[in-house]
């Protein structure tokens, strides 16, 4: 039995065809049924091996959200090492995923070798969003019905563009304020809204109350986190507030005793919230999460807006 085939990742809907990568005695019959202008070969981390399809027009960006659904973490910057041509392309690149396999010089069968950004070596590189920004104000959302013209640039993905291929959790403080910036601009088109689901109570400096938006005091905090933990760091929350640090705290609604209340650093769930949502294809559309990550109950726009503020470094 093919151990490759075996355990090979199962491809996301949308995602290019592709087929785990053959034995050696047999990488010349499996390389001559490949269809499609160009068949690459990919080392992902940990050595599994795929070979995708694409066409010689095929932007990197299209590449990179491919490779992407068959990593085990597709939330992390990664970069694309093209043996033959000895270049390097981030995914977080906005200029590098505008190119295409054609204009790069991908050949047939060219073997691609993908390395994670938490790995020692590998450089990220995000174009700075002033380098993206748009040169015309975006205006308000059009109505229902109405769009640009088949042949005019969509002025929300001119505004929005830089979104994708950024990764909220490998940002920088000032990129982050800078993204976070042209969310809460674009905030009725960015961040989805909906029936109130959660209590929301902020904990530390800074703390205001807003709609569906609460202050809550140290001690009070310290009693509803108690053996809480958070959600990326693993720290205890109750050593965040003993520090003084922000914390988010959020509960179903009615919930005036924060029996089932969670708890966040402001930071962590700040981060949380400026991702981008995925289609099924895994490709990044123009609109935040609105859901709390452990229970899965929507924020309100208004919640979240009270949320980016509070936690922004």
């Amino acid at each position: 039995e093919d151990r490759n085939t075996r355990f090979a990742p199962a491809p996301t809907a949308g995602a290019p065809a592709a087929e785990v990568q053959p034995p050696p005695a047999e990488a010349s019959a499996g390389a001559a049924a490949i269809d499609g202008d160009v068949a690459v070969r990919f080392r992902l981390p940990g050595g599994r091996p795929l070979v995708l399809n694409f066409d010689a027009a095929t932007t990197l960006g299209d590449v990179m959200d491919s490779v992407a659904n068959y990593l085990d973490d597709p939330i992390e910057e990664f970069l694309l090492r093209v043996v033959p041509t000895r270049r390097d392309y981030a995914s977080g690149d906005v200029a590098a995923r505008a190119l295409t396999v054609g204009g790069v010089g991908v050949p047939h069968m060219a073997t691609v070798i993908v390395q994670l950004a938490s790995a020692a070596g590998v450089q990220r590189a995000v174009v700075p969003i002033a380098a993206r920004a748009p040169a015309a104000p975006f205006g308000p959302p059009a109505l229902a019905g109405a769009g640009p013209a088949a042949d005019d640039p969509d002025p929300l993905a001119a505004s929005l563009g830089f979104l994708v291929g950024l990764r909220a959790g490998h940002l920088g403080d000032r990129a982050l304020q800078d993204l976070q910036r042209e969310v809460l601009e674009q905030a009725h088109v960015c961040i989805p809204d909906g029936p109130q689901e959660l209590d929301v109570y902020l904990v530390g400096p800074g703390a205001e109350e807003a709609p569906g938006v609460r202050v809550l005091g140290a001690d009070e905090a310290r009693a509803a986190c108690e053996g809480r933990q958070d959600f990326i760091h693993f720290e205890p929350i109750s050593d965040a507030i003993e520090r003084g640090d922000r914390v988010v705290v959020a509960a179903p609604m009615g919930d005036a005793g924060l029996r089932a209340a969670q708890a966040y650093l402001a930071s962590s769930v700040h981060r949380w919230l400026l991702e981008l949502k995925c289609d099924g294809a895994g490709a990044r559309v123009r609109e935040t999460k609105s859901m709390d990550p452990i229970t899965r109950r929507r924020f309100t726009r208004g919640q979240i807006v009270a949320i980016l503020r509070f936690g922004c470094p």
